[in-house]
């Protein structure tokens, strides 16, 4: 179904566009519960007509959308105040039809709490402190008709705060959503609507409310996959029945249920790929085969098997010479092994790319059983069940179309190889000037300039070199690469905002190469890693800077400089004197604007957690030297910082106004005669200095610090 979205133009203004429904891009798109007063959205003409109040609480919504579509590399995203003309009866009742299926392909569902926040507010008594467990669980977001298939609809949900923080998603949220909603966690862990009757089903909105009565029936029209006229008056009791009688009406005959049930065995995934399979104008045939015993085992993994086979079957021609089939046998098994057992989807087009294979389309086209594949070739390929990558790579259970696991890895890391060689290059963006931040390029452009398939290869080459279970050797394809694309790579990886996922390639490839058998490659690759630790933070936010600093600041014996002295601008005419070979230190953590008085590793040493008195608490990845959380909030400098056994962060203890503080909780009030001159902290103990010469040890139990009654 057709369907418009909103885009944010080079203006910065918000615009919408109509997409076919064969050219529909990838999308956003918002969850939320409209204000009281309507006029505080933005609405379908403001947005036509270019006349929008940005003081309105609707247009904190779209910024927020927009902004967190950004990140998430989408352009377009789709918010119902804006991209539905409210006036026109007929497009209303498309999009009430359409509703489900615009959130279900949706590569992001964000669920806008506008009543719920993470900022703390202190209460009268200064000791209670504002959470947003409470305000989540009774968000009034929760309360409405057409939550249910907002939330079952996206494979992916996440919840933010009107701060636009991040909460969690479906998947670590399920537990409290379950009891907010008494929705099974099955359920919300995307198990089929069909094992629930329509009265489970309505259940779970039985105490919802919409504005429109006759919409508590309406809103569960996608949930059902049913179509009937909306007659807005009717009311909510004649929606119901009709919306009965429309379920009632697509449920096939008793026998035929019966039989595929009996053939089922019990497995649920082969009536769905059964369901799946039979469609078009041999839909009759495809049912008699199935029914008339053609596909049949003692087991169900058996009949699945049989399934399975038969669809792939089915989509070679039969009239075909034995060595016709033969080749698109063997073209079959490697497109179809390459989608197995990619690490991240990729759609039609890309894949093309990647196995330059320009049949990809057309081998697959009769697999819609298997896979979900979208009429817009750009959007992502998937596999409707796991169950059918372990069947392609069992031997046993697969047959003529099996894959070799280790041979499509290593088919997919050559030729990943392949697509950045021929792609990748200095300054890809064309940003030109040395200084441009990565935080310049606008999605648009980077999807333009380094497109899906790029960016895959250039995330995932090194591990499927590794799943393939062959080696890199000096000279070889991966040692090539590297001698001529390390920095383009690396600018790519930083335009990309994956420095942290390029470095642990780097120490990924290290792991993988034997020193002994490629001297060259491994020297090479330790060179790239120290270079790359050493630069993380200039590739991170300036990425040309690759072929300035880092190169010039290089070590002068540094195989990275030696090979690639010449990519320096000849601007820089005159290189400063450096160090000869690596120093001990591996990498500085850059971000603490004043002394740092304490740090701490992680039990498991992946992290590193360090205090300062900027203030703030930082946690740094070990490895990369990613940062991964700023804790802000503190009134003075942080002494003392430590990880409890369990690897979570401890409330750091400080003095602060004469009290004893942990984090933002102030816990023991300290009277004149006690007030410190200097103190020093250690985990849970601290020492107090005096002007009398005296030192007063404290010592605190981990855990909640509460006055409770006995």
């Amino acid at each position: 179904m057709a369907m418009r979205l909103l885009v944010v133009n080079d203006d910065g203004n918000f615009i919408q566009k109509w997409f076919a429904k064969d050219s529909i891009p990838s999308y956003a798109i918002l969850s939320h519960r409209w204000s009281i007063n309507e006029d505080d959205e933005i609405t379908f003409k403001e947005i036509a007509e270019g006349i929008y109040d940005k003081r309105k609480s609707g247009y904190r919504k779209l910024q927020f959308c927009s902004v967190q579509a950004k990140v998430d590399g989408l352009y377009y995203f789709w918010v119902d105040t804006c991209c539905i003309n409210q006036s026109d009866q007929n497009e209303l009742s498309v999009a009430i039809y359409s509703m489900f299926r615009w959130y279900q392909k949706a590569v992001k569902c964000y669920v806008y709490l506008v009543d719920v926040s993470t900022r703390k507010r202190k209460a009268m008594d200064s000791f209670s402190e504002y959470s947003w467990e409470p305000a989540f669980q009774s968000s009034e977001w929760f309360s409405r008709g057409w939550t249910l298939q907002e939330l079952l609809a996206p494979e992916k949900v996440e919840f933010y705060t009107r701060d636009s923080v991040r909460l969690g998603d479906k998947s670590s949220l399920e537990q409290q959503i379950a009891e907010i909603t008494d929705i099974p966690i099955e359920v919300l862990q995307g198990q089929s609507l069909s094992q629930f009757t329509p009265k489970e089903i309505f259940s779970w909105v039985e105490r919802q409310y919409t504005k429109k009565a006759e919409d508590k029936a309406y809103c569960l029209l996608g949930v059902f996959n049913v179509s009937m006229l909306l007659y807005y008056g009717e009311g909510e009791r004649i929606a119901f029945s009709r919306l009965y009688r429309e379920i009632e009406n697509c449920v096939p005959s008793v026998d035929i249920i019966a039989n595929l049930v009996q053939k089922a065995n019990g497995l649920f995934i082969w009536a769905a790929t059964a369901c799946r399979f039979i469609g078009g104008p041999f839909a009759k045939e495809q049912i008699g085969m199935i029914l008339a015993g053609e596909i049949d085992a003692k087991s169900p993994e058996g009949h699945l098997n049989h399934l399975y086979t038969s669809v792939l079957q089915s989509s070679i021609p039969q009239e075909y010479n034995e060595k016709f089939k033969q080749k698109l046998y063997s073209l079959l098994r490697n497109i179809l092994g390459s989608i197995a057992v990619l690490l991240s989807p990729l759609s039609i087009n890309s894949l093309s790319a990647i196995l330059k294979e320009e049949r990809v389309g057309v081998a697959i086209k009769e697999l819609h059983a298997i896979i979900d594949i979208p009429k817009d070739q750009n959007q992502q390929l998937r596999l409707h069940h796991p169950s059918f990558r372990d069947f392609l790579l069992s031997k046993d259970r697969c047959g003529d179309f099996w894959v070799d696991e280790k041979k499509a890895h290593q088919i997919l890391a050559t030729s990943c190889i392949q697509l950045m060689s021929e792609t990748l290059k200095k300054d890809i963006c064309g940003m030109h000037a040395p200084g441009s931040q990565a935080s310049q390029v606008r999605s648009s452009r980077l999807q333009k300039c380094l497109p899906p398939e790029v960016q895959y290869a250039c995330l995932y080459w090194v591990q499927h070199l590794q799943r393939s279970g062959s080696q890199a050797y000096d000279s070889e394809d991966a040692h090539q690469f590297l001698q001529a694309h390390l920095l383009h790579w690396l600018e790519a990886l930083g335009w990309m905002g994956k420095t942290s996922e390029g470095i642990q390639a780097i120490l990924s490839l290290e792991a993988h190469v034997l020193v002994n058998e490629s001297p060259n490659l491994y020297t090479f690759i330790y060179d790239a890693k120290r270079f790359a630790l050493y630069n993380r933070l200039a590739i991170e936010q300036t990425p040309l800077q690759l072929y300035c600093s880092a190169l010039v600041f290089a070590p002068e014996k540094s195989i990275v400089r030696e090979r690639f002295e010449k990519c320096i601008p000849t601007w820089i005419e005159g290189k400063p004197r450096v160090q000869t070979y690596w120093s001990a230190a591996l990498q500085t953590l850059e971000g603490h604007s004043s002394y740092v008085n304490s740090v701490a590793f992680s039990p498991d040493g992946k992290q590193v957690v360090s205090g300062s008195n900027d203030e703030t608490v930082r946690l740094w990845d070990a490895v990369t030297g990613a940062a991964l959380q700023t804790l802000e909030g503190h009134s003075d400098g942080v002494n003392s910082v430590a990880f409890s056994s369990d690897g979570n962060l401890l409330p750091t203890l400080r003095v602060s106004d004469y009290w004893v503080a942990e984090g933002e909780a102030n816990i023991l009030w300290l009277p004149p005669d006690y007030r410190s001159t200097c103190e020093a902290i250690w985990d849970q103990t601290i020492v107090l200095g005096h002007s009398s010469g005296r030192l007063l040890f404290l010592q605190f139990r981990q855990g909640p610090k509460l006055v409770v009654y006995n």
